[in-house]
């Protein structure tokens, strides 16, 4: 049988259809996928979709499209804070912020060091300024109790769902070798909703079919834990649906993996369910599109100094502003927040999520990577941090150069390690592709290269 790929947009509604060009241009065919408003499927593929353009620069994710449910049925709104327990490798986590948005904020957790540094990287692409990522074992998530109003649960699962990629995967997750899973689950789960304020809402997936690892999760949480299941919103279309096997778990999402000679674009077998607190209901996710992030902050550079600053070691203090602009980087574009060095690196830790750590920052904390700081003390920023980025227009009226291509042959020359010729007096030039920008080039002897991607 065979799988269709699916992807996710991860850039602004202005400049999808620039991305899409991209994307065309280089011989990629893709239609919509009625899941989510940024998420397509590829129909036509003449290379792998993960060397392609739109993906080097971060301007799309492959992401299965039952894995994009969980987002949408926490479905948190413009400036909310969430947490992701379990992140890695980072497509719930980069829609979470996508619909938080550039006010909001999302703790990415992940304890597992070598999914930690996928995570980071796949956050990083993206642009994602809104995410922090966090690095402890998620039934101990060190916040306070009540303390957040919207919560993903995906936890380490056997991922029977999976079994058309993955044969054989149902027969080695079975019998004991299945129940430190389970205990995993649960503790868990005791600790979503732990956390999880009055109102606030918990969702809880699995990317298995295994009824102990969902339906009798649900009881668990339910009859022990004192959570409320609410019934979701109607789920997208294309997806094969079954009834849950405890019947009072009606409305649940339980995603059936696709069959031969099932209609629509189907996806991997997947559970998605919903919960709120007894004490403060809250209210079933509404079936509204999750938006795409963008725009100005609004908030002067002087901000107040955030509270973050006191988990760093004694001295640290906070880099100002102003201090990463350049030619090509325009700090106002930053959300409210602070820029904090650690080990040499600099982060950027968004003020929205102040209130999660009333004690402290967590072990492994880490916000947005922006740079470096060199021997120096002067700032390296990341090439590849787009977000920042004037736009076209800005730079034309400032009279700084910039690179603008509407073809693909010149960034393909860049990707392959060729240089382009530029005014050898500059250091580095802005790259763009019509008017998105993709990055800073980095200029040497007249030649701008491709910097490379961070890892």
């Amino acid at each position: 049988m065979k799988f269709s790929r699916f992807f996710r947009l991860t850039c602004t509604p202005a400049q999808t259809p620039a991305v899409e060009a991209l994307l065309r241009a280089q011989g990629f065919v893709f239609d919509d996928d009625p899941v989510h408003a940024a998420a397509r499927v590829f129909r036509r593929s003449p290379f792998a979709p993960g060397a392609s353009l739109a993906a080097r620069f971060g301007f799309i994710y492959l992401q299965d499209r039952s894995s994009m449910l969980p987002p949408l049925a926490l479905a948190p709104e413009h400036g909310d804070r969430v947490l992701d327990m379990c992140a890695g490798p980072g497509g719930k986590s980069g829609m979470l912020a996508l619909a938080a948005g550039s006010t909001g904020f999302v703790a990415a957790n992940e304890p597992a060091p070598g999914r930690l540094a996928v995570l980071r990287a796949n956050l990083s692409a993206q642009n994602l300024l809104g995410c922090a990522t966090v690095s402890c074992p998620g039934e101990r998530f060190p916040i306070p109790a009540g303390g957040i109003a919207r919560i993903l649960l995906d936890p380490p699962c056997s991922g029977w769902g999976t079994e058309q990629k993955h044969h054989g995967i149902t027969m080695l997750w079975r019998g004991d070798k299945i129940r430190p899973l389970l205990a995993l689950q649960r503790r868990l789960l005791t600790r979503a909703a732990e956390l999880l304020s009055p109102g606030g809402r918990l969702v809880y997936s699995t990317c298995t079919t295994n009824r102990e690892e969902n339906e009798e999760q649900l009881s668990f949480a339910c009859d022990e834990l004192g959570l409320d299941f609410l019934p979701s919103c109607p789920c997208p279309p294309g997806f094969a649906l079954e009834e849950p096997e405890l019947p009072r778990f009606a409305g649940v999402w339980k995603v059936r993996a696709p069959q031969a000679g099932d209609a629509g674009l189907g996806g991997q077998g997947f559970f998605t369910a919903c919960f709120g607190k007894r004490d403060g209901r809250a209210q079933a996710p509404r079936p509204e599109t999750i938006p795409c992030a963008g725009g100005r902050s609004s908030t002067p550079a002087s901000a107040p100094a955030s509270r973050f600053g006191g988990a760093f070691p004694p001295g640290t203090r906070a880099v100002p502003r102003e201090q990463l602009a350049g030619p090509y980087v325009d700090p106002s574009l930053l959300p409210p927040g602070q820029i904090l060095p650690a080990e040499r690196e600099l982060y950027f830790l968004p003020s929205s999520g102040e209130a999660l750590f009333q004690g402290g920052l967590p072990p492994g904390l880490r916000g947005f990577p922006l740079g470096r700081v060199g021997t120096g003390g002067e700032t390296r920023l990341n090439p590849r941090l787009r977000a920042l980025m004037p736009s076209p227009g800005d730079l034309a009226r400032a009279g700084v150069p910039y690179l603008a291509t509407d073809e693909v042959g010149p960034l393909t020359a860049l990707a392959s390690g060729q240089g382009l010729r530029v005014d050898p007096r500059l250091k580095e030039i802005g790259l763009y592709f019509q008017d998105i920008p993709l990055c800073r080039l980095t200029v040497k002897g007249g030649r701008a290269l491709l910097p490379p991607a961070p890892r």
